[in-house]
Order: C-alpha cells, then sequence, then structure tokens
C-alpha cells in the first residue's frame, strides 16, 4: 500500500454503482483521509470531529463558531466570512450534528480548493480562540445606559431563535428519551440558559480534547489527487498535539420495557398542537444490510401516502399530520418515530399504531408495495447528482457517519451489492412481517412521548430569566459592571480595527475566466403545435421528462389560484384511482411527479419592463429508469387528464398540514418573508409571491380552511379546480424537455407525442406564455427612459403611497428587512445589474456583516439584489435589536456612497458577485441549464454578456449605480417580524401597519 506524506493506504475499492473509486489512509497521528476520486469539474472537501456533547451548554456548536474567528496563519477576526467574498465556491459551511463537528465547502476551480482548504485546516487546528471571539460568538454581558443587564451573542440569539420551534422541543425530548445515559441526551446546539453558563476556559479545553489529529477525519471527492491533498494536511497533523483519543460513543444499554413521557413544552404562541409520538431504537447502524434492511421496513410502513401505518394514522381522526415521522440512520444507532399532531387522546394513537403493526406482522405487507419501495432505492443509487447541491459533498455526508462508528464507508455510499442482497431477502413474504415483530412489536427500546403546549410555561420562563438577569444585575459590585462594560469596549474597538485582510489567500479576477459555463448542446423538433428540446447525457439508465404549459390565459387571481392549485395537485388522486392507488401507482414506475409555476422576465433575466416581459409556465416534470421511460411519459399523461377534486377529505387533511407547515416556517425563514413582505410594494411578481406564499399567503391560508369546511365551500373550491385543470389542459403550444441518454432519445420523443397537445386546428390563437401580472387597480405604469446610462429616474413604476409593514409573530427574536426598488433600463440591464450584486457584496462585507451579527448578536444579516423583480433587499435574521438595525440599514448605504470603497474590496466583491452564478456542474445540472436557456430564451451570446459584465465594471460606475438607485431615485419599503416583546414599542417609529393575524 501507497506511503505518501506520512498517510499509509489502507483500502482502495472501485464503486461501479457510482463510477468511481475510492481509497482510504491513516497517519500515524491517528487522522484519517478517505477520498473519492471522480472526473468531474466540482471538487470537495470536509474535516470532521466526533464532538460528544457533556451537558446543554452547546460547546461543540459554539466552538464551531469561534474556531472561525481567527487562527494562527490567518490571524483576522472573521476569515471564515472573509473567504465568502474571496471565493468561487459551490458550497462552504461548518455545522454541528448531535454527536460530530464537520467544516465542509466545495469549488469548481482547483486554486479555490486550495485556499479554502488552507483556512478551514488553519482554523480548525490552530485557531486563536480569544475571549473576546468567545464573548462574540457564544455569549456576553451587556449593561444598558441605565444599568439594565441582558446577554448577548451569536449563538445565544441563535439558539433562542430555535426554541421558538415546536419541532425543537420534541427531538430534544426525543433523544434525551431514547439515549438517557448517553451524550446524545444533552442538546449538542445548546440552550439559552446553560450557554449562559459556559466559561472561556471550558470552550478551550474542549478544543484540546476534540479537534486533535487523533479524532480528525478529512473526507476528499473530485479529481485532485489524494497524495496533493495530502501533502497540504500532513504539516497540521504533525504540528498539532494530541491529547489522546476523544471519548468514544457510549451506546445506550437497551430499555427492558417500554417507557412513556408526558410533558409540556413553552409556547410561545405558535398554534402548535400537542404532539403524540411513539419511537424506538431499532439496531446499531454499523451494517448496510441492517441500514438498507430498516429503511425498507420504513418505506413499506410510513414512506408515503400508500403506506399503511401512514394511510392508518392520517384516516384516523386522531390529530394531524405533522411531518413527526422519521428514519433517523445518521447517528450510531438507528431510530424510528411515527405519531400525530393536535391529540386529544394519545392512548388511542398508540393503541392505533400497535393494532396496525400487528394486523401487519399478522397478515404480511402487500408485495407490491415493497415492489416500489425497493423500485426507488434503485433510483436513488442511480440519480449521480446532488439534487441541486454538491454532488461530491452528499456522498461525503453520507460516509461520515460510517467512519465516525467504525463501519464500511464504501459500502454506505456505493449499495449495489447490499441492494441486490435486500432483493433477495424481501423475496420472502415473511421476511418484514418478522423485521415488525422483532424491531416494534417486540422491542423494549421504545418511547410513548406526548408533548402539550403552554403559553403559561413560556411565560413563567420569560419572567423567570428577566427577574434573575435584574437580580444579578443588581447583585453586581461596581468592578463587576466596569469588567463588563470593559469587555464589550474592547470587542467593540476590536470590531471597529481595519483588518489586514491581504494575509488571507484569494482568487483574482485574472484566474476566473471571462466565459460562461458552456451548457450541452440539444436539438429541437416539432410535434404537433409542441416544441421539444432533447438533451443526451451520460444519465446512468435514467430518463428526464418536463412539460412546460404556457400561462398567457392567466390573470392575477388566476395565477394565485394556480398556486392554491399546485399545493395539491402531487397529493390527489388522479382519473379513478384515489390518491393512495395513484401514489403507488406513480412511486411503481417513476421517481415522482412534481408541478411548479415558473414566472419571471422572458430573454434576459433581469426586470426591466415588468408589464411587457413577464412570462410564465406550469411544469410538470417526471423522471425514472430508462426501461420505464413510456411509464414516466403515461403518468404525466393521466396527471392531465384530470386531478380527483372530489377528495374531500384528502383536500382538508393536506389543508391542515400545509397551513401548519406555513406557520411553523416563520421561525426558520423569517428574514424571507420580511424581505417578501417589503418588496411587494414595489414589483406585482413580488406582490404575487407574497399572497401566495408570503405572510398574506399565511393568513389567506387560515381563511382557506375556514372556507373549504362547509360542503358549500368544498363544492365551490372544487368547481374551480376543475375549470383551471381544463384551462391548463387547452394551454398551447406546449414546450416538452427531454433529458437521458442517445440511445433512449428516439424511443423516449416517440412516447412524448402522446403529451405534445392540442392540434393546430384546436390551438387557442391567443395562447402565449406572457402573464398579465398586474393586479387589480394596480399601480404599474411605467415611466419611459429619457437619459444616459445612470439617469436618475429612468425606468420607475409609478407607485401608491408605500406602506411599511409589521407583523408580530411569536418568538423571542426579530427579523427585519427593507427593500429599494432598482428597475432597470433595458439598455444597461446587465451591466447595471451585475453594478448592483457587487453592490450588495460591499453592503455584506463592509458594514452590514459587522454591525448586524458582530456587533448586533444577530444569527445573520446582510443585502442581496433580486433582478428578477429589480428590488435590492437588505435584512436581518434572528436578531435581538430592532430600532438599531434600521438605523444600520440606513447608515450603510450612505457610508458606501460617501465613503468609497478601495480597489481591493472592489475587487473581492465583484468575485462574490460572480461566485452568486456558481453551481454544481453535473450533466444532468447542465442539461436542466440548457433547457431552461431555450425555453426563456437566453442565448449564449446573452449569457456570455451577462457574465463580461462583471468584468467590465469599475468602482466609479458601481458606486455611482449604487448613488443613483439606492440614495437618490427610490422609496423603500421597511417590513418586520417582532417576537421580542422588549421591541415592540418601537415599531411604531417605523412602521404604518401592525398586523397581528399571526401573533
Amino acid at each position: 500500500m501507497q506511503n505518501t506524506f506520512g498517510f499509509r493506504q489502507t483500502h482502495q475499492n472501485r464503486l461501479h454503482g457510482i463510477r468511481m473509486q475510492v481509497d482510504e489512509f491513516e497517519h500515524p497521528s491517528g487522522a484519517k483521509h478517505f477520498h473519492l476520486t471522480h472526473g468531474g469539474e466540482e471538487n470537495a472537501f470536509m474535516v470532521a470531529f466526533r464532538t460528544l456533547p457533556e451537558d446543554d451548554t452547546g460547546v461543540a456548536h459554539i466552538l464551531e463558531h469561534t474556531v472561525l474567528c481567527g487562527s494562527r496563519r490567518y490571524p483576522v477576526n472573521d476569515p471564515f466570512f472573509g473567504m465568502l467574498r474571496r471565493s468561487l465556491h459551490t458550497y462552504m459551511n461548518a455545522m454541528t450534528a448531535s454527536d460530530w463537528t464537520a467544516y465542509p465547502f466545495a469549488t469548481n476551480h482547483r486554486k479555490d480548493y486550495f485556499n479554502l482548504m488552507d483556512v478551514y485546516l488553519d482554523a480548525v487546528f490552530a485557531p486563536r480562540l480569544t475571549a473576546l471571539s468567545f464573548a462574540q460568538e457564544g455569549h456576553r454581558l451587556v449593561l444598558s445606559d441605565n444599568d439594565t443587564l441582558s446577554i448577548n451573542g451569536v449563538v445565544f440569539n441563535e439558539m433562542k431563535g430555535a426554541r421558538d420551534s415546536p419541532t425543537h422541543h420534541l427531538w430534544n425530548h426525543l433523544s434525551a428519551g431514547l439515549f438517557p445515559d448517553t451524550p446524545l441526551r444533552h442538546s449538542s446546539g445548546g440552550e439559552p440558559e446553560a450557554i449562559a453558563q459556559l466559561t472561556h476556559a471550558q470552550l478551550r479545553t474542549f478544543h484540546r480534547r476534540h479537534y486533535c489529529p487523533a479524532n480528525a477525519l478529512i473526507l476528499t471527492c473530485g479529481s485532485i489527487a489524494a497524495q496533493d491533498i495530502q501533502e497540504r494536511v500532513a504539516p497540521y497533523l504533525s504540528g498539532a498535539k494530541s491529547v489522546g483519543a476523544a471519548r468514544r460513543y457510549e451506546r445506550q444499554t437497551p430499555f427492558e420495557a417500554p417507557r412513556s413521557v408526558r410533558t409540556s413544552f413553552p409556547d410561545y404562541g405558535t398554534q402548535t398542537k400537542s404532539m403524540h409520538v411513539l419511537a424506538w431504537v431499532l439496531c446499531p447502524s454499523d451494517d448496510i444490510d441492517q441500514v438498507l434492511a430498516m429503511q425498507l421496513l420504513y418505506s413499506c410502513l410510513l414512506g408515503d401516502s400508500s403506506a399503511p401505518l401512514r394511510r392508518a394514522l392520517q384516516r384516523s381522526g386522531l390529530g394531524t399530520r405533522a411531518g413527526l415521522d422519521s428514519l433517523m440512520h445518521e447517528m450510531s444507532d438507528i431510530t424510528l418515530t411515527c405519531g400525530l399532531e393536535d391529540v386529544q387522546d394519545p392512548d388511542a394513537v398508540t393503541a392505533l399504531i400497535e393494532r396496525t403493526l400487528t394486523d401487519l406482522s399478522d397478515n404480511g405487507i402487500d408485495p407490491e408495495l415493497i415492489e416500489t419501495s425497493l423500485h426507488q432505492f434503485e433510483l436513488d443509487q442511480r440519480a449521480l447528482d446532488g439534487g441541486g447541491g454538491p454532488w461530491g459533498l452528499d456522498l461525503l455526508l453520507e460516509a461520515l457517519p460510517a467512519l465516525l462508528y467504525g463501519s464500511d464507508a464504501a459500502a454506505r455510499i456505493d449499495t449495489d451489492k447490499a441492494l441486490k442482497r435486500l432483493i433477495m431477502r424481501s423475496r420472502d413474504p415473511d421476511w418484514i412481517p418478522q423485521l415488525i415483530r422483532r424491531y416494534l412489536l417486540d422491542n423494549p427500546h421504545r418511547l410513548e412521548l406526548h408533548l402539550t403546549p403552554d403559553i403559561q410555561l413560556a411565560e413563567r420562563e420569560a419572567r423567570r430569566q428577566r427577574r434573575e438577569l435584574s437580580q444579578r444585575g443588581k447583585a453586581l459590585s461596581p468592578a463587576e459592571r466596569e469588567r463588563i462594560r470593559r469587555l464589550n469596549r474592547a470587542l467593540s474597538q476590536q470590531q471597529e480595527e481595519t483588518q489586514d485582510n491581504s494575509v488571507l489567500p484569494t482568487l483574482e479576477l485574472s484566474d476566473i475566466r471571462r466565459e460562461p459555463t458552456r451548457l450541452p448542446p440539444g436539438s429541437r423538433i416539432k410535434m404537433s403545435t409542441a416544441s421539444v428540446y432533447r438533451h443526451s447525457i451520460p444519465a446512468n439508465g435514467l430518463v428526464h421528462v418536463s412539460v412546460n404549459l404556457p400561462l398567457g390565459s392567466f390573470d392575477f387571481e388566476e395565477l394565485k389560484e394556480l398556486h392554491r392549485f399546485t399545493q395539491f395537485a402531487d397529493q390527489l388522486g388522479v382519473g379513478e384511482m384515489d390518491y393512495a392507488e395513484w401514489t403507488r401507482r406513480k412511486l411503481a414506475n417513476s421517481g415522482g411527479l412534481s408541478t411548479f409555476v415558473d414566472i419571471g422576465p422572458f430573454g434576459i433575466d433581469h426586470a426591466v419592463d415588468c408589464d411587457q416581459n413577464m412570462h410564465g409556465y406550469l411544469r410538470i416534470s417526471n423522471w425514472g429508469l430508462r426501461s420505464k421511460h413510456k411509464k414516466v411519459i403515461d403518468l404525466i399523461d393521466e396527471w392531465l387528464g384530470g386531478l380527483r377534486w372530489d377528495e374531500a377529505d384528502r383536500i382538508l387533511e393536506l389543508t391542515v398540514q400545509k397551513h401548519n407547515a406555513m406557520r411553523r416556517s416563520i421561525g426558520r425563514s423569517g428574514h424571507r418573508l420580511a424581505m417578501g413582505q417589503a418588496a411587494a410594494a414595489h414589483h406585482p411578481l413580488s406582490m404575487l409571491r407574497l399572497q401566495c406564499s408570503g405572510l398574506d399567503g399565511i393568513v389567506r391560508w387560515d381563511q382557506f380552511k375556514r372556507d373549504i369546511e362547509t360542503p358549500a365551500g368544498m363544492r365551490e373550491f372544487a368547481g374551480r379546480m376543475g375549470a383551471l385543470q381544463q384551462q391548463l389542459l387547452r394551454a398551447a403550444p406546449r414546450q416538452i424537455g427531454l433529458i437521458g441518454e442517445r440511445a433512449a432519445m428516439n424511443s423516449l420523443s416517440q412516447c412524448a407525442e402522446q403529451i405534445a397537445g392540442p392540434a393546430e386546428a384546436e390551438l387557442d390563437s391567443a395562447a402565449s406564455s406572457y402573464v398579465q401580472l398586474a393586479p387589480p387597480n394596480s399601480w404599474i405604469s411605467r415611466l419611459r427612459p429619457s437619459g444616459g446610462p445612470l439617469d436618475s429616474h429612468r425606468g420607475l413604476y409609478a407607485q401608491p403611497q408605500v406602506e411599511d409593514t409589521a407583523w408580530l409573530i411569536p418568538g423571542e427574536v426579530n427579523y427585519c428587512a427593507r427593500a429599494i426598488p432598482c428597475p432597470l433600463d433595458e439598455r444597461y440591464a446587465f451591466k447595471d445589474a451585475a453594478a448592483l450584486h457587487v453592490v450588495a457584496a460591499l453592503l455584506n462585507h463592509s458594514h452590514l456583516h459587522r454591525e448586524l451579527r458582530e456587533k448586533g448578536g444577530a444569527y445573520g444579516g446582510g443585502a442581496g439584489f433580486d433582478s428578477q423583480v429589480g428590488v435590492m433587499l437588505l435584512y436581518s435574521y434572528r436578531d435581538p435589536h430592532l430600532e438599531r438595525t434600521l438605523g444600520i440599514f440606513s447608515e450603510s448605504l450612505t457610508q458606501l456612497v460617501h465613503e468609497g470603497v478601495s480597489q481591493t474590496d472592489f475587487d473581492e466583491a465583484v468575485i462574490a458577485a460572480l461566485g452568486r452564478s456558481e453551481s454544481s456542474s453535473t450533466p444532468l445540472s447542465l442539461a436542466q441549464d440548457a433547457l431552461h436557456a431555450s425555453l426563456w430564451h437566453s442565448p449564449a451570446s446573452q449569457r456570455k454578456a451577462r457574465r463580461a459584465s462583471y468584468f467590465d465594471l469599475d468602482r466609479d460606475y458601481v458606486l455611482a449605480a449604487a448613488e443613483t438607485y439606492l440614495l437618490n431615485t427610490s422609496t423603500p419599503s421597511t417590513a418586520l417580524l417582532i417576537g421580542n416583546n422588549r421591541t415592540r414599542s418601537q415599531a411604531g417609529k417605523w412602521v404604518s401597519s401592525v398586523r397581528e393575524e399571526l401573533a
């Protein structure tokens, strides 16, 4: 076996199922290197450590943040965020799981790869871990001008926001209940009260024990040779001190009898009902055959709406399904959970689950259901892409648990052989019933958990925290007060210091190709009235089919109805089949049909003429095995034939689920909701988004739920949806996309004739993809351009008075947003859009990150330019402040324009803006991009001009664009989501409307 830079090769395997080679190495320090080789452009990297929590202080989580605040080679305050603007990464992050911490990234550029690797390695093995970094990222005491004591810190505020989510409490109770004698009983992210008890010394000790070579795993994937990577890694392993291996995993002693926990959780007004689940520890996760067996068991019981246990729960009337079902195989033991929300009779739910499992154990599982599950396993194995993210990182994250827990990582990611063994075992009709009996019915390691929301508990906790802080503040001696103030002054001074970021590695503009990524050529044929776009790629035996229906006959109100239509479109029955029969047929023959409403500017991707340039399609997509390509197309044809809008009970059930999911999304996506509210004042597409999936959309779902609870309301809704489906059926000319291997294309094209749409004689002459976005009594009245490339009044819409809005929401943190309209002139759209993307990068890195996160303690914040609707957006996420943040939004704009930027900062902003367009370039994703470019009339010359515009910018043009668009000619709008009671009184200074429907 090879031995390079101290690494000794221990294993080598060819993974035929994913067309890769795996090599495993070990270093004398104890570090291990897992490397996947493939010929693609994208390379991925991850360094990971076992980090078993010992309490709820979130030390591993705070350490994850703090190691990225400067290191030996890169002694600047924030090298991680510094690299965000010096890199063309396709992914860059750090994450803390229940018992491990990882630092992953991916990029398409070799130089960028080694730049990021150097920064990551220096961060984890040689961090500064200063007291000030701990105070900023973890927690610190703060004394206000009137001597009021409070606690601030990035992770502290992040976890206050996380605590707003009911599922946060559910999973914490599940972990503690299933693994009460192991570190998994603790919250690795941290609970705010415990976070405030963590000391800087404890943080440094945890790093010394866990971030040592003996506890390190290096995982890499791509075309860069393992030896080239090891050359950069080896010095850190040889130079770092190991204090002995970190704690090994402790397996929970199996329970002798099932346990039951019934308790409450603090409810911050989320309208979440009680939750009742059963959860089992099934078996260790170190055997791929067991992992696949448990996945098959879960799929047969709960995998989709046709699965018997899921169907029994959904139809029981004992509660609502709320996404509480799960199979977790990423930890040392596999767990299975199922249950319902809004449960009044928990004993009845438990009895139903036990009764259903007993029946399945006694009478067996439908063989068709097993075959459908196995078919889905094969599709997952064949899909050689990351579902939109870096595929290499997906594989590394799948391998990581096996490496951590000492099992075969190669078998974990290439399941071909194990899948064949699974198929053989599943042919025994008694096998899955035996699994049900052994791992569920007769398994004593079970937890019954019933959680009830308690608003009084939340209020009591809040009062207790305020009382304790008040008492603590009164007890402070003058010397202690001075120490608190001195620490905050020192931190503020550090945050204000100009950093020498030249020590960080960087890409230069000369390192970046001026040409856009070349899209694969395709062919176009006519079929009836449809255009068919065909792309041949190495697809590993898969085909992908899409039908795009033009929406030119839809007005604004109908587009809102169409959005609601798509929320049900893949979850109802079709034709004569009910939803369970349709689901089984669909998954037995394909990867799953999906629908998506795609509306945007035609020809270019910028909002240059919203009343004449917006086009839209409803996309129906399906994919599957090449051997089942006719079935893949048949399913689309059947779906087009008509959904079962007569399934009233199913529609009601889905409505409750979707409404609950939207309510729960507020804490997770509050910044996006706030930005959507702010942007709606400036463009009809933003208004459509707000009313469909934004804050207004949540309120509308609540009203819709009440409307269809009556038989008359349900009939009226079903009638509207049926008429809308007929309108879609007539929509033409259709645009069809076919992606697959060359050998499959002729047969695929022949089968596609059945979905080509109406013949020429039946074609509605008015059909097109141009959509009438202007709502009734719209403000859209375009002013024509009258001057040069930066004319201060060009391209604005005549607007009504902009109403700034605050929404009161459950929780303890805030989300702030401001939207500034920047409608572009078509003559300068590419260059001005590029300039505004660079402005957003400058705002992020020159002001907003420092003020909102480092100083203010918000978990996140920044700026972004939405070129589709021509709006600059500024936002904060899980923010303890309100008035301060809105002031920072205003200051950031004037500071940028009046103080200017250095050439270095400008170049980095251009690189960061270019990085927005970087993505994983798998054959499938490139073919899909090519199809989209054809559909939206975006030729190669246009994509080339768009990318070249970034290289043609200079500082003066960008700053002039910032002044013209953001300071001189625009009426901004503000949106606030206020959860923090202490800041609610400030809302009236900034908004004219306060809404309480979500409070």
